[in-house]
C-alpha cells in the first residue's frame, strides 16, 4: 500500500516535471532524459542533493547512489541492465530496478497550433503488472538474490499526439508528449514468495501453457517467457508432458518448497 504522503510527493514531482517540460519547449534548458525517468528517479531519493544521481560506479553509470544503495530506473527492455547488474552485485551494492508500469492511460488527440482537444480515450489497463513477467526472463537470476528489489511503479498518465496541419507529414504520423499524473500503487518484490502474484487465480496446481496464456491474457512468446521465468525464480517446475515430444506440463511449488500434488 502507497501512502498518502508518497501520493502527494509523486504527484508534485508530475507537476514540477511538466512544468519543466514546457519551459524546455520554450527554450529554457534542456531535458534528454524520459519524463517518467525523471519522476521516478526523483521519487525513490531520499535527499536532492544532485551528487546523488548520474553517480560512476566502476564503468557504469547509475541512476541514483544513496547510502550504498543502488537505484535503476528502468523502462521497456531489462536485457540492458544485465551486464550493470552483475557488476554491482559481484561489488557488493544492494540493487533496486525501478519499472513504471502505465496502468492508467489516456489518448488525447490534441492539435498543437490551438491546443484544442479532438478526441480521447482511456484505458484503465493499459499495461497490467503480469505484462512485465515476461520482461523479467532477462533477470531471471538477479529475482532471488537477497540483494536485488524490483519495484513496479503503477502510475495513471496521459499521452498527448499533436495534429499538426503540415505539408510533407506522413499519413499517420504525430508527435507526442506523455505526462505522469498520479502513483496509483507500489508493487514490491523481495523474495522468491512476493512473485507468487504472478500465478493467476484460477491456475490449476498441473497446467499447460495455454492454460496459462488463457488465465494471464498473454499471448505467443511472451507465455514461455512468463513461465520460464517462474521456472527460474522456484515457483514452478516443468516437465514433459507423457506422450509427447515438445509439449511441457507446468507444476506450482509449494511455499514450503515441495512440488503440489
Amino acid at each position: 500500500m502507497i501512502s498518502p504522503e508518497e501520493k502527494a510527493r509523486f504527484a508534485a514531482l508530475c507537476e514540477e516535471d511538466a512544468s519543466a517540460s514546457a519551459k524546455a519547449r520554450e527554450g529554457i534548458g534542456i531535458y534528454n532524459e524520459k519524463s517518467l525517468h525523471r519522476i521516478c528517479k526523483r521519487f525513490f531519493a531520499k535527499g536532492e542533493k544532485e551528487e546523488i544521481f548520474e553517480v560512476k560506479v566502476g564503468p557504469f553509470i547509475v541512476d541514483l547512489l544513496e547510502d550504498g544503495q543502488i537505484t535503476e530506473v528502468q523502462g521497456a527492455s531489462f536485457r540492458p541492465l544485465r551486464e550493470k547488474l552483475d557488476y554491482y552485485h559481484k561489488e557488493g551494492y544492494s540493487v533496486t530496478v525501478a519499472h513504471p508500469v502505465l496502468a492508467d492511460l489516456t489518448l488525447l488527440r490534441a492539435d498543437r497550433e490551438t491546443g484544442e482537444i479532438l478526441r480521447q480515450h482511456r484505458y484503465r489497463s493499459y499495461e497490467r503488472p503480469v505484462d512485465v513477467l515476461p520482461l523479467l526472463y532477462d533477470l531471471r537470476e538477479c529475482l532471488a538474490k537477497e540483494t536485488f528489489t524490483l519495484c513496479l511503479v503503477l502510475i495513471r498518465a496521459e499521452e498527448f499526439r499533436y495534429s499538426e496541419r503540415m505539408r510533407y507529414r506522413k499519413k499517420g504520423a504525430y508527435e507526442s508528449e506523455l505526462f505522469a499524473r498520479e502513483l496509483m500503487d507500489l508493487l514490491t518484490f523481495r523474495t522468491r514468495e512476493d512473485y507468487r502474484i504472478f500465478l493467476p487465480e484460477g491456475l490449476p496446481e498441473t497446467f499447460s501453457a495455454t492454460e496459462f496464456g488463457k488465465l494471464t491474457r498473454l499471448k505467443g512468446r511472451r507465455i514461455y517467457s512468463a513461465l520460464n521465468t517462474l521456472v527460474a525464480i522456484g515457483l514452478l517446475t516443468r516437465e514433459k508432458e507423457e506422450g509427447t515430444s515438445h509439449r511441457f506440463l507446468y507444476r506450482q511449488i509449494l511455499a514450503s518448497g515441495v512440488p503440489s500434488n
